[in-house]
């Protein structure tokens, strides 16, 4: 976990990576999941081995397994797949 960062009422999965100013409320995070530098994520659940980019803010969403979030992206109440993300 890296510097700044905060994680409240939120469950971290083992071999989790979080990066600096990574904020964290009321989240699940499965194995395996890489959060970049100053990402903001609030009421979301991130399966394993997904990949959230620098800067990216989630609200009320759900990650697939696998998914990589682009840098900078805003999501709010939305369900990420793989088909989804090929669709884009």
């Amino acid at each position: 976990m890296g510097g700044r960062s905060s994680v409240k009422k939120s469950t971290v999965g083992p071999h989790c990576r979080l990066g600096f100013g990574v904020k964290l409320t009321n989240c699940i995070l499965m194995d395996h999941v890489v959060v970049h530098d100053k990402v903001t994520m609030s009421n979301c659940i991130v399966c394993s081995n997904a990949e959230i980019g620098e800067g990216a803010s989630l609200k009320d969403a759900q990650v697939a397994v696998g998914v990589t979030i682009e840098p900078g992206a805003t999501i709010k109440g939305e369900c990420i797949d793989l088909d989804r993300e090929e669709d884009e």
